[in-house]
């Protein structure tokens, strides 16, 4: 299993461009359904993005990719739930890693 990570510095910041989708839209974009989406957010493995007033959860370019890293592990890998926690731990880790290798 191949597993690409693109680093932080490399992803598109939604915060930057403005780009901010509802549930509906980001499941949609995703491919995902939308209690799936929520499943997700509930589990702490897609990030909802902060500081939209009036809005229960809004989502990011960076809650999208997530979503899309997500559906491809359960699609093509084959992951449960407890699989995609776990891989979605490891890499977060390597991600924390690689920024602290680029700050030295």
């Amino acid at each position: 299993m191949n597993i690409e990570v693109t680093p932080p510095d490399e992803r598109p910041a939604a915060s930057a461009a403005g780009a901010f989708y509802s549930l509906e839209v980001v499941a949609e974009l995703a491919g995902e359904e939308l209690a799936g989406v929520l499943r997700y957010w509930e589990m702490g493995l897609v990030a909802a993005a902060a500081g939209v007033e009036g809005v229960e959860v809004v989502f990011d370019d960076e809650s999208l990719r997530q979503l899309r890293q997500l559906g491809y592990l359960r699609e093509s890998c084959g992951m449960n739930e407890a699989g995609l926690q776990l891989v979605s731990r490891l890499l977060r880790e390597v991600e924390a890693l690689r920024e602290e290798r680029r700050r030295r």
